[in-house]
């Protein structure tokens, strides 16, 4: 039995926390994971926007192709004059049925491409977003106003290697 002088101590248990050292290793650990994570978060926004400008980029030489060929198939003859205009490497002239004009003309200012139809008196816009800054746009066009009419649109070198893009079509090729 035991007296009454003598103290009893309880086995000791399972240890009931952490100590300071395992604490840092979980905590840096958790920190290399995030800073993982969101390393990767950016990597995948970067690529997605990359992707979506690429895409637009696309979709609006698609448009402006489509435009461009279905108007010089259309026209009847790409005089070197209209007015005081004259045609030349930023801007092309095409005169088409009806006593309608088209005219093409490079604002390398504002970087745009500006698509002006006019019928008789009424006159619109049509702006083309051609590419970035520094983009350059030359019109190539037949001497006699007959033949292939081409659009050679460059982009300068960004991030990866200049781009030279050209669009062409025979002038009436759909009255032919």
């Amino acid at each position: 039995m035991m007296s009454p002088t003598t103290t009893y101590h309880a086995p000791r248990s399972t240890r009931k926390a952490f100590t300071l050292t395992e604490m840092l290793v979980v905590m840096a650990g958790l920190g290399f994971c995030m800073c993982f994570g969101t390393f990767l978060i950016v990597t995948t926004l970067k690529a997605e926007n990359t992707a979506e400008a690429a895409a637009d980029r696309v979709s609006r030489r698609q448009d402006l192709a489509r435009q461009f060929r279905d108007d010089v198939a259309r026209a009847e003859i790409a005089p070197d004059k209209l007015g005081d205009l004259a045609a030349g490497p930023a801007c092309l002239i095409l005169r088409m049925p009806n006593n309608a004009t088209v005219i093409y003309q490079w604002q390398k200012e504002q970087n745009v491409l500006d698509r002006i139809q006019r019928i008789g008196e009424n006159e619109s816009h049509k702006p083309f977003r051609v590419g970035p800054k520094e983009t350059s746009i030359e019109f190539v066009r037949p001497a006699n106003g007959l033949g292939v009419c081409t659009l050679r649109i460059g982009e300068p070198a960004g991030n990866g290697p200049a781009r030279r893009s050209e669009l062409s079509a025979a002038v009436g090729g759909n009255l032919r």
